[in-house]
């Protein structure tokens, strides 16, 4: 039986180091190709000026409100609020657009924007910003609250400044295409283009409408993935991932990342498991010189139970290993490095759901429970 959320969701040191080069003359050239590219599309365009339009704008608003069993620093992804996100698509011929827009009381962000050319029914080529092939969730489970089970996705693939360790989103080049089997589909996923920048406490990436400000520099991943024709909504995959991540925090010049995961999803009867585990390598060059390289190991297991149509139980557990003494992880004290939650999911609408979790995690250097409590729709 599908549950209502997945019916909603079909569609060693080194003192001679040389000195570290800006990523702006890269960006710049990465930028000139990235608009000759666009203006080929667009200029593939036109031969569909007759094509028929179709178009999709749908809100996502949510409400948030959480208790904390202790005082904690502000936090902005665990904090109560209230925000919308504003999700369009379009699609005209073989064009393809893409925009998502995030709006609360603290932030105003473009989260994607990107176009798109449909070279064959199963590949697309997108560019602009848009979700990493990294986990599952980046593309799964976009920026509205109301398509995942849980109320806040998996602490490593929070957004960037929600306290994630990882690229959530990149600015350049996204290749997707998939294969069809006798019983399966096998999809593949190519990015190219920047990644973020480290700030003091959490990871920034580039702002599509503001791409002078900062300095980012190199992101490249490859996604690939396996899905049973018989049950579209259980799936297994691979990825890869690798990003030089420029820093503005004290004693960092930047921190090179390669990461390796892969996750699976499985149903049976009522019951829907998905997880996840990765290796993250982060080699730090210091401001002294030194380059330390470490790593360490994430993964996070989420089962969930469909009682009927309304009522959905899940709960997940997360764990990070040999985080206690990374440089790079010191610099997101924000990001969750444990967390255990239980949680209820209520369908009260077409379109709108009622979630209640209490977790158990460790944050900024310390343990403490919470309750959280969250309203989110997809209208109209």
């Amino acid at each position: 039986m599908k549950n209502p959320l997945q019916a909603a969701q079909q569609r060693p040191c080194n003192n001679t180091r040389p000195a570290r080069t800006s990523g702006l003359p890269a960006l710049r050239r990465f930028g000139r190709l990235s608009s000759l590219l666009a203006g080929t599309m667009l200029f593939s365009f036109t031969p569909a000026l007759h094509a028929e339009y179709k178009g999709e704008f749908i809100p996502f608003p949510l409400v948030t409100v959480h208790y904390n069993d202790r005082d904690l620093p502000s936090l902005e992804q665990h904090g109560s609020e209230a925000a919308v996100n504003f999700f369009y698509s379009a699609e005209y011929g073989k064009a393809r657009l893409l925009a998502e827009f995030y709006l609360d009381n603290e932030e105003r962000e473009m989260e994607r924007l990107a176009v798109g050319w449909a070279a064959t029914d199963n590949t697309r080529l997108w560019l602009g910003r848009f979700h990493t092939g990294l986990d599952q969730w980046n593309r799964k489970h976009h920026h509205g609250a109301y398509l995942q089970t849980t109320i806040y996705r998996p602490g490593i693939i929070e957004f960037e400044d929600d306290g994630g360790a990882l690229p959530s989103h990149s600015t350049g080049l996204s290749l997707q295409t998939s294969r069809n089997g006798a019983d399966h589909i096998d999809h593949f996923t190519f990015d190219f283009g920047v990644g973020p920048a480290l700030s003091p406490g959490h990871l920034e990436s580039l702002d599509i409408l503001k791409p002078g400000k900062g300095e980012y520099d190199l992101f490249a991943a490859v996604s690939v993935s396996r899905q049973p024709m018989d049950k579209p909504f259980d799936d297994s995959g691979i990825y890869l991932g690798y990003t030089v991540v420029p820093s503005s925090a004290a004693g960092i010049d930047e921190v090179k990342l390669n990461i390796l995961g892969a996750y699976s999803n499985y149903s049976m009867g009522a019951w829907y498991l998905r997880g996840s585990v990765m290796r993250i390598g982060t080699g730090v060059d210091t401001s002294s010189g030194n380059t330390v390289n470490q790593s360490f190991l994430y993964g996070y297991l989420q089962p969930e139970y469909t009682l009927n149509a309304r009522w959905l139980l899940y709960g997940r557990a997360e764990v990070t290993q040999h985080a206690a003494a990374n440089l790079y992880l010191a610099e997101i004290p924000e990001y969750i490095r444990h967390r255990t939650l239980i949680g209820v999911r209520h369908q009260i609408a077409r379109g709108q759901a009622l979630k209640f979790e209490l977790a158990k995690q460790n944050q900024f250097g310390q343990d403490y429970a919470q309750a959280t409590v969250q309203w989110s729709a997809a209208l109209p």
